[in-house]
């Protein structure tokens, strides 16, 4: 008896979009697949208190989006398992429950950098076979994420899908839901009632709400921290002349994301090979990264020039702004920080000479990082580099 090929495609599905759909149906096709499995994820952390569907309406939505395919099942099995999901439990589970079902594990691209570092990934492999669909947003070509990784190349558990799905995107969706832009040719029609009928991802406007949200996902002590940088920069801005507005969403979402598990880090930042790269070489600058596209993508902050200053924070870089300048050295001199090497003169500095007091921080930074052996990111040694250079252009 031939076994049923059965596909495993998980998300958060935050909305399940006309993508999903069109995607399944041409894999289903493309590799006679007899029913493919849509997993709804719980709810990770990152994603607690903020404005995004829950769970329940996750998994009505994704039930109501492939209701018209009769080889489409929905599972609830990681909405209702608590605690952290790993794929492997969920592919174990599945493994039980169909035993002579050979299983399918749908992915996009941008998985393949960490793929061989999933918990357990030997089990995984043994359980299923991935298909891995290109996304042109992240890569043109799929072979730009396997070389050098003799694990992924010719690995006859990975197989590829040529095509491409439509380029849509959960988080464009709410963007334009909670800008009041018309969005219902992106999703089947009934989550698009579901998503009127429920006021989803509509934007909240309240500062002080926000502030909650964020208070959420954040120790007291790092809670404290954000509340110092905030004060400090807005310090900064009365002397500057910065825009206040913009310094208090900066400090705000600055360190929103330093405290989550690195698997919900890779989840927030953008599939970029500056994110990415900065993800599995300098992870503990990625935090930054991640609370930008936290800002942007779950409470409709897009202004670049807050978002640079929210990424670049910990590092620095080239050619900063002001408002990047007041984050990044708010974040170093807040009263609450703990005494370090130099804190009092680049204090001091910071209310008079906010280039200087930057340049004697880096500076500082690459003593640290030497003493302790750790490597530094280009973008402090650029940003180090670059305000040297102002400074001999003006003597």
């Amino acid at each position: 008896m031939t076994k049923q090929k059965i596909g495993v495609l998980g998300g958060t599905f935050d909305p399940p979009h006309n993508g999903h759909v069109f995607a399944a149906r041409e894999l289903l096709a493309a590799f006679g697949m007899d029913k493919i499995i849509f997993i709804p994820a719980g709810e990770p952390n990152f994603k607690r208190g903020k404005t995004i569907a829950g769970k329940s309406d996750r998994l009505v939505m994704t039930a109501l989006a492939t209701e018209r395919d009769d080889d489409f099942i929905v599972s609830a099995i990681e909405i209702e398992r608590p605690g952290v999901t790993y794929a492997v439990d969920t592919l174990k589970t599945l493994k039980f429950l169909l035993p002579e079902a050979e299983l399918f594990f749908i992915a996009g691209s941008d998985i393949l950098p960490d793929l061989l570092n999933w918990y357990k990934i030997d089990e995984i492999f043994e359980i299923c076979k991935f298909i891995i669909i290109n996304r042109k947003k992240i890569t043109n070509n799929i072979n730009n994420k396997t070389n050098g990784q003799p694990g992924l190349q010719n690995n006859p558990n990975i197989l590829y899908y040529a095509g491409q799905a439509p380029e849509i995107s959960s988080s464009n969706i709410r963007e334009r839901i909670a800008n009041g832009q018309p969005f219902e040719n992106l999703v089947p029609a009934a989550v698009a009632r579901h998503i009127n009928k429920n006021g989803l991802y509509r934007r909240e406007t309240s500062d002080e709400a926000i502030v909650r949200k964020i208070q959420s996902l954040t120790s007291r002590k790092r809670f404290m921290h954000t509340l110092g940088v905030i004060e400090a920069a807005l310090e900064l801005c009365e002397i500057y002349g910065a825009d206040k507005r913009k310094a208090f969403y900066a400090g705000l979402f600055h360190d929103a994301a330093k405290e989550l598990p690195k698997t919900e880090v890779r989840e927030l930042i953008d599939a970029t090979p500056e994110a990415l790269e900065i993800y599995e070489n300098h992870f503990s600058i990625a935090h930054g990264f991640a609370g930008a596209a936290l800002a942007r993508d779950y409470f409709g902050i897009y202004d670049e020039e807050i978002l640079d200053a929210i990424r670049f924070h910990s590092s620095g870089k080239k050619s900063m702004s002001p408002l990047e300048k007041i984050i990044y050295i708010a974040d170093k001199i807040e009263a609450g920080r703990k005494d370090y090497k130099n804190l009092d003169e680049i204090r001091a500095l910071a209310k008079t000479d906010l280039d200087g007091a930057i340049k004697l921080s880096l500076e500082t930074t690459l003593y640290y990082n030497g003493v302790k052996n750790k490597s530094t990111h280009k973008y402090t040694r650029q940003a180090l580099e670059d305000l040297e250079n102002a400074r001999k252009e003006r003597a």
